[in-house]
């Protein structure tokens, strides 16, 4: 791309789905098919990482694009929120099936299952003004938490709309696919994400374990003590450093 390219490749930003790896040539990295660009010494503005893996000096981690639907209507606080947890997805995992089963027991939540290309031909990625997400959104600003198991990724496009919408992510780490993988999430720092969003785990490497009780215990005792409505509050206050810039 140019001499400048050859000498000064740190002062470069290029697009890339996985953040750069310690390993340059890792799998995820499409280092090995275009070694110049990517597994060079340039900075790369990408989405999906792993706090194992992550070659800090190399990324810059961003959250998902939120169109300014996300950010249109004023928030609902915290204590006039009616719903305990929410969740849409398409049951993709073991852990998805498991979360759908225990959720329905609960009177306070709400599960959202789309369909899948292998049960439905009219399955489609959810387009941000169809009729589902209006919908979707006006349940999620109702929502003390947001619930956000791995898919076909593990970082989740929902855990960053989540925050847009003022309620609290509940993101997990994989333990067994492919392989044990710690999220690093994106824009921390500055962003401490322990101040308004909850990590949880499923504790077995067993991928049908009933863990929504365990999960549930966690978020009734987070309202009581009234960490939830502070952490509410906080996913409030960094809405804005998820809106992009458009134009």
């Amino acid at each position: 791309v140019g001499a400048y390219w050859n000498t000064q490749r740190d002062r470069h930003i290029v697009p890339m789905l996985w953040c750069p790896q310690k390993d340059p040539l890792d799998h995820q990295t499409l280092g090995k098919l275009f070694p110049q660009l990517w597994a060079g010494g340039a900075l790369q503005l990408c989405l999906q990482a792993t706090r194992t893996d992550i070659d800090e000096f190399r990324s810059l981690h961003v959250t998902y694009f939120l169109g300014p639907q996300e950010f249109a209507s004023p928030l609902r606080p915290p204590e006039k929120r009616d719903l305990l947890a929410v969740y849409a997805g398409a049951p993709l995992t073991a852990w998805r099936k498991a979360l759908v089963k225990g959720m329905r027991q609960c009177s306070d939540c709400v599960v959202a299952e789309l369909p899948t290309q292998e049960t439905s031909k009219k399955a489609k990625r959810r387009d941000i003004d169809d009729d589902f997400m209006k919908s979707w959104r006006k349940t999620l600003a109702r929502a003390l938490f947001q619930v956000v198991p791995p898919g076909d990724t593990l970082e989740r496009e929902a855990r960053d709309q989540s925050l847009a919408m003022g309620a609290v992510p509940i993101w997990f780490d994989s333990m067994t696919e492919p392989v044990p993988r710690r999220q690093h999430l994106p824009l921390s720092p500055p962003l401490d994400w322990h101040a308004f969003s909850v990590n949880f785990t499923v504790p077995t490497t067993g991928g049908d374990v009933d863990f929504w009780p365990q999960l549930e215990a966690l978020l009734r005792d987070l309202v009581a003590s009234g960490e939830a409505l502070r952490m509410s509050r906080s996913a409030a206050a960094v809405r804005e450093r998820l809106r992009w810039t458009i134009g």
